[in-house]
């Protein structure tokens, strides 16, 4: 299934304006304590809720561990020690999926393998993806830090994200699936989803395999891309694709800066950094249920340089939060102080926006504590 928007296309698009205004406004702060060994910098997290209790994951890599604190108290309490030997051994985290506080899918760096652990760590099942792929696709499964897996129950599927072995400047890249539904009890993939072909034109390539991210709410398996005013709505059950939404920040340009070219190498380190720190992009997108409305996380462009000479970084961006109603109609766009949050740290509960301002700039960030602002929306 193509998707029939095209970069090139976006010039012709144009925002739908909702009815309703909102802005955000300051409304709580919170600081949660963590070991020496644990890092406040790009951290592996999940945020779930657990029959009322709000629940904050994190993944020390130096540790090995996956720490379980309650939100409301910021205290930690349990820790699930992972065994780096013997038949119970975990390598090294590339995400993770907390179905439950004794139930937990761990994507590792081996690839093609899925483990499930308990409380204590034990793994209690792997889930070997290879031996289910067709050899000749020369898929592997692998995860990225923004495409969030899930677990139905109900179904036993598990939806992650796969990655055909296939050089990302070449076409026959984007005719790959890459999404899954893998049933955990047949263990095997059941489903293929989330078709990108039309995300090149002519010789322009729009995104790499780490841009594709998702959100699932109760309506909608949502995909989308940082170089993307885009959205990809598929339905949550038949993973059929829906409908294509556009929603536009009013500090991007129409049309965002293809990242490569079809044929070409692999882009240079220091010319994909620079592409990093000049152009703008989407991160992170949240759901509010109880306001029925989006978050869009926006980085702005900047120069390569700052006023002093020396280089920006990645971060020193400025951001915005774009804010859709539930038909993704335009509500509002806050601009947020810069150098302060970590956007993709950051999350929705009971109403308020978290998010993180660890950013290495921020006066405020200290090493052994996550620190959070809530925002909350207000209705103009």
């Amino acid at each position: 299934m193509a998707c029939s928007n095209t970069k090139t296309e976006q010039h012709l698009q144009h925002n739908t304006i909702s009815t309703q205004k909102y802005t955000l406004v300051p409304y709580d702060t919170l600081s949660v304590p963590i070991d020496s060994l644990t890092s406040n910098f790009y951290p592996l997290f999940q945020f779930r809720q657990f029959s009322g209790q709000n629940v904050l994951a994190i993944y020390s890599s130096n540790a090995h561990r996956i720490y379980l604190y309650n939100f409301a108290t910021q205290q930690n309490f349990q820790t699930i020690a992972l065994q780096n030997e013997g038949p119970h051994a975990v390598p090294q985290l590339q995400g993770f999926h907390l179905h439950k506080k004794d139930s937990i899918f761990l994507f590792t760096f081996n690839h093609n393998n899925i483990q499930l652990v308990d409380s204590l760590g034990q793994v209690t099942d792997n889930y070997n993806v290879d031996n289910q792929l067709d050899r000749s696709s020369n898929y592997e499964a692998m995860m990225v830090d923004y495409f969030d897996p899930s677990y139905i129950p109900a179904t036993n599927l598990l939806t992650f994200w796969i990655s055909p072995f296939i050089r990302q400047q070449t076409s026959a890249y984007y005719q790959f699936p890459l999404a899954v539904d893998y049933d955990i009890k047949q263990k095997m993939i059941i489903r293929n989803y989330g078709y990108y072909p039309d995300f090149f034109k002519g010789d322009d390539i729009y995104f790499l395999r780490s841009n594709l991210q998702r959100l699932l709410t109760d309506d909608y398996d949502i995909h989308y891309f940082d170089a993307d005013h885009n959205m990809y709505l598929y339905h949550p059950q038949t993973k059929e694709l829906v409908k294509t939404v556009y929603a536009r920040s009013k500090y991007l340009p129409a049309r965002i800066e293809a990242s490569t070219k079809v044929g070409n190498e692999s882009m240079p380190l220091q010319k994909q950094r620079n592409y990093n720190i000049t152009n703008g992009r989407y991160d992170r997108l949240l759901f509010d249920k109880d306001n029925s409305i989006f978050y869009r996380f926006v980085r702005h462009p900047q120069e390569l340089l700052a006023a002093d000479g020396l280089m920006n970084g990645k971060l020193t961006n400025d951001l915005s939060v774009l804010i859709l109603d539930r038909d993704f109609g335009v509500a509002g766009e806050v601009l947020l102080p810069a150098n302060v949050f970590m956007d993709d740290f950051c999350f929705v509960s009971d109403g308020l926006l978290w998010i993180n301002i660890n950013h290495p700039n921020n006066p405020m960030n200290e090493e052994h504590s996550l620190k959070f602002i809530a925002y909350k929306p207000l209705k103009l």
